[in-house]
């Protein structure tokens, strides 16, 4: 655990069984930046010897990410930042992202579209292109902005417009298959 940069902690993981584990850190006074360093999950990836990494991020997120500004810069940063960790433990494998969905705003009356969706793709296409990862946009194959309101009225999003269903899952599996193989 890095606070603003410094290494406050370390926390040994490894156990004779797998069980759930807590740790308590003590963090400085005033400490602004935090990191957990993904060493194990990177060693796991490594291992496996994967073909293809396949990347999607950004349903809950979209939640509270602002579309314009520092954070979603932010974003940017990060998701290449966990790219680089991806494409540094499997150097051979081929990367995929897959763009966030379509969102509607179902706390608000109107349910209007999430404002942070098309920003958020746009930086993770931005931060594939740059760790020399593959793109597909699902938020623009599913119908782009607004899409989630039919998508709904199928059953392929449950009544949060944001995750889907099991057959919307399949469905957008199948889609993804059948672009990887070219059918």
């Amino acid at each position: 655990m890095f606070a603003d940069g410094k290494e406050v902690a370390t926390v040994q993981t490894a156990a004779e069984k797998k069980q759930a584990a807590f740790a308590q850190l003590a963090i400085p006074d005033g400490a602004r930046k935090f990191e957990l360093m993904p060493e194990h999950w990177q060693k796991h990836l490594a291992h496996w010897g994967l073909d293809l990494d396949v990347i999607m991020l950004g349903t809950n997120e979209a939640e509270w990410l602002p579309a314009r500004g520092s954070a979603m810069a932010e974003h940017e940063k990060l998701f290449g930042d966990l790219l680089t960790s991806v494409r540094t433990a499997n150097p051979n494998a081929s990367c995929l992202v897959v763009s966030p969905l379509d969102q509607l705003d179902y706390r608000v009356e109107a349910m209007p579209p999430r404002d942070s969706i098309p920003a958020m793709v746009a930086a993770q296409h931005r931060a594939a292109t740059a760790a020399g990862c593959a793109f597909w946009d699902t938020y623009a194959w599913m119908g782009g902005k607004g899409a989630s309101r039919s998508w709904y009225k199928r059953g392929l999003v449950v009544k949060d417009y944001q995750h889907p269903t099991t057959n919307g899952a399949n469905r957008i599996a199948s889609a993804l298959y059948a672009g990887l193989v070219g059918l």
